[in-house]
């Protein structure tokens, strides 16, 4: 599932927020759902997806994208229910969406204590200069 597509500045990064629910597709998950967070931004640009250096298969601490309770507010615009999932890739070594003119493809795979992984994106886009 894609939650939307963005457009960034080349070398920049933001927060990807969403609501995560459960099977029933109305429960949000909380941590003691997830067992391991992970992510991997690739250059779909080309013919052959490629992965960005430095943010490929990223494991990310669940206490730290995973909340227990729905946030709202600013950022969050997209309802008042809010969001249980947020991250913002590190740009501190490796830029996350380097090249101007670019598609990438941010995938987050939450895998849980029971039942099949959730798996989940958004298209980021660089404009051409």
């Amino acid at each position: 599932m894609i939650f939307s597509s963005v457009v960034l500045p080349a070398g920049s990064t933001r927060a990807f927020m969403a609501r995560v629910v459960a099977d029933d597709g109305v429960t949000p998950l909380v941590q003691a759902d997830v067992s391991a967070v992970a992510y991997t931004i690739s250059d779909v640009s080309a013919s052959l997806a490629e992965a960005v250096t430095g943010h490929d298969a990223q494991a990310l601490a669940v206490a730290s994208v995973i909340f227990d309770t729905l946030q709202s507010g600013a950022p969050w615009t997209t309802d008042a229910a809010g969001y249980n999932f947020r991250f913002s890739p590190s740009i501190a070594e490796n830029a996350a969406f380097p090249d101007w003119g670019t598609t990438y493809l941010l995938v987050v795979t939450l895998t849980r204590n029971s039942g099949d992984p959730i798996v989940f994106a958004w298209r980021v886009r660089t404009p051409e200069l």
